[in-house]
């Protein structure tokens, strides 16, 4: 009796422990699967949206953190757009690391109002480090779209984006984005042009109440994958 005893008690002993590991990887495959904005406790119908791009052509792969929170969960290479992704309302630090070292390169931050929409943009400064902008993406006026002009070239001298349509942006070394604008929907024909040179043309419709991000990509005299082009990024 007592080894039936001692056995279904061995049995039950068993049991527990079996069940209770199952339970924890369970728990843990739940954490791992689950969507970056359920990670946090917060409304996300109401949500903002923060979008990271990698403006800087010498930084690498990036991530983008809200204080200590990643809102990037796949690298950002210099001259692409992270997407957008939901993140709690309030006042934070964005913290903006190599994906490959770990390192700090730069701090930016902007209050996050509900239901609204921010663009981070890591850039090169003129001291040779990182700096980080914050936009407000506010959605233009009826029949209008807003375009904001941003440089992730390595070049050493202005560049000026212009077109027949009346578009006329300078992009400053260091300085890589121009103040954003209002535009009448309609195609455009941009060219782009350093110390008098044309580098690059490209042809864009804006469409009524969409955000552009127009952006230079490469390098001056540049070939293969480091070609200057000029790239279009839509936020609707």
């Amino acid at each position: 009796m007592k080894l039936v005893t001692h056995a279904f008690k061995q049995t039950l002993r068993y049991t527990f422990f079996g069940l209770l590991a199952l339970t924890l990887i369970a728990s843990c495959k739940k954490q791992e699967l689950a969507p970056l904005e359920n990670q946090d406790d917060f409304d996300i119908a109401t949500a903002p949206q923060i979008n990271f791009f990698n403006a800087s052509p010498d930084a690498g792969a990036t991530k983008l953190y809200i204080d200590s929170t990643l809102r990037t969960p796949n690298a950002v290479n210099p001259g692409e757009f992270s997407g957008y992704y939901k993140t709690k309302p309030g006042k934070f630090d964005f913290v903006i690391k190599s994906s490959i070292s770990g390192k700090t390169l730069t701090l930016t931050g902007k209050p996050m109002e509900p239901n609204k929409r921010y663009t981070v943009v890591l850039a090169s400064n003129a001291k040779g480090g990182y700096s980080g902008y914050t936009f407000a993406d506010e959605l233009p006026a009826s029949g209008k779209a807003i375009v904001r002009f941003l440089s992730s070239a390595s070049v050493n001298s202005e560049i000026f984006v212009t077109s027949p349509g009346g578009i006329n942006a300078r992009i400053f070394p260091n300085q890589p984005f121009s103040t954003p604008n209002e535009y009448a929907a309609g195609t455009y024909n941009l060219q782009v042009s350093a110390s008098g040179k044309v580098l690059t043309t490209k042809s864009v419709i804006l469409e009524s109440g969409k955000i552009y991000t127009i952006f230079s990509k490469g390098k001056i005299d540049g070939t293969g994958i480091d070609t200057l082009s000029l790239n279009v990024y839509t936020s609707e």
